[in-house]
């Protein structure tokens, strides 16, 4: 007898006409949270209208040798985000990706880069579609992971992109498909994303370990996940707790966000609200102006930073608020 196999047909609206008007209705909604913008090709006159009302925008685009001498990709968008202090740009020229996330909330995905050729509607445009989904926690984890490995754009970055562009003979035909600039390692950026999602250490090990189940009311077995992928660990690696904190321990002072984090952390003590407010004004992932979103984050770096370095932070609990403490 042939086992029946259910299907579930999942519809979803793709958008292959007025490209334009979409992502114009997409960018006035909410247009005071942060936007990030992955296209490989961008117009920068074009850039310039579609982004004029927007409060803090994320660009990250590819300046390969081939794209900038073809005129695909432009070094003057640079000056016009420079121009707007609360605009970064970002290099990463493996990015073949177009997508327009707002605020890893929803995003607009699909083949269009920021283009008139690819958005509007003519005769000589290209045949692009865009699909708009909610931002899921995989998506702004890869979102983040890119952000992580390109390079951050500042005036001594530009200035070698420039003096490489003004020596290049633009007659000649481009077969040079490598980078101006080659990042030989993670830049500095703060993101939320980079914190423990797991409420502890030990929770993260039992979770792990198979020694408790997680809690399904708020996705804890997704947060262990994240903890793993994002520290790059395995539990095969290790064979008991101590082991695992030991390394973790290790880990995380490796990192420069948490790093940062602990630099911040006095005799006097850091208070639950100054870590939301240090968190927020740091990190360019984070949901801003919305800092109660950030209560469970903060709840989750104090313990692990108690559990891993017992010895050096201590909580207070004044009023029911949180004081985290550095005891040498």
């Amino acid at each position: 007898m042939k086992e029946k196999i259910n299907r579930v047909h999942l519809i979803i609206d793709m958008h292959w006409d007025d490209l334009e008007n979409k992502l114009s209705s997409f960018l006035d909604e909410d247009r005071d949270r942060p936007l990030y913008i992955l296209s490989p090709f961008i117009n920068t006159d074009y850039f310039q209208e579609l982004m004029r009302n927007q409060r803090e925008v994320h660009v990250i685009t590819s300046w390969r040798k081939d794209h900038l001498l073809t005129g695909v990709s432009n070094i003057n968008l640079y000056n016009i985000v420079k121009r707007n202090p609360s605009w970064k740009l970002y290099i990463n020229d493996r990015l073949h990706a177009k997508v327009y996330c707002r605020n890893f909330d929803h995003l607009l995905m699909g083949s269009a880069n920021l283009t008139k050729k690819a958005l509007m509607d003519t005769t000589k445009s290209n045949h692009e579609v865009l699909v708009e989904l909610e931002c899921s926690e995989e998506s702004s984890r890869k979102i983040c992971g890119i952000l992580q490995n390109s390079i951050l754009m500042d005036d001594e970055i530009f200035e070698k992109y420039e003096s490489w562009y003004n020596e290049q003979d633009k007659t000649k035909y481009v077969i040079d498909t490598g980078s101006v600039i080659e990042i030989d390692n993670k830049n500095m950026l703060f993101l939320v994303s980079q914190l423990p999602a797991s409420t502890s250490p030990k929770r993260l090990w039992d979770l792990i370990s198979g020694n408790v189940d997680p809690e399904g009311d708020w996705n804890e077995s997704v947060a262990a996940q994240h903890d793993l992928d994002n520290l790059r660990l395995s539990i095969e690696d290790f064979s008991e707790y101590s082991e695992f904190r030991k390394h973790l321990a290790q880990m995380m002072l490796n990192q420069a966000f948490f790093n940062a984090f602990l630099s911040e952390i006095t005799a006097e003590g850091m208070r639950f609200g100054y870590a939301k407010q240090w968190i927020q004004e740091n990190c360019i992932d984070n949901p801003v102006p919305y800092r109660k979103e950030l209560t469970r984050t903060v709840q989750n770096i104090f313990s692990w930073v108690c559990d891993l370095f017992s010895d050096d932070f201590k909580i207070m609990r004044p009023r029911h608020s949180q004081i985290l403490f550095r005891i040498k």
